[in-house]
């Protein structure tokens, strides 16, 4: 991934195709932010996981991890429905 994306600065644009409303933002990268450990669920986690109830409260526990320095840690979730591939994480959202 270094290789594919060196340090520098880096421009994205956004187009609504519905609006043509458009965006751009720049982000300078000037040095690596990897953390010194991954997060992972715990093995409970993903024994619990396995056959989970999706209309019962469920808590999802990490292993203990250090962001890397100088970043804002943030945790994503996407879960997919397993017959067809489809991202269900806003209905998910919606439930709790």
């Amino acid at each position: 991934m270094d290789a594919a994306y060196p340090f520098g600065t880096y421009t994205a644009h956004a187009l609504n195709t519905v609006t043509s409303a458009t965006n751009s933002d720049t982000i300078s990268y000037t040095q690596d932010a990897y953390p010194s450990t991954q997060a992972v669920v715990t093995s409970a986690t993903f024994t619990g996981l396995q056959g989970m109830n999706p209309n019962a409260p469920f808590t999802i526990d990490y292993n203990g991890f250090t962001p890397g320095a100088g970043t804002t840690p943030g945790q994503f979730l996407t879960a997919w429905e397993l017959t067809c591939f489809r991202n269900r994480f806003c209905r998910i959202l919606r439930r709790a």
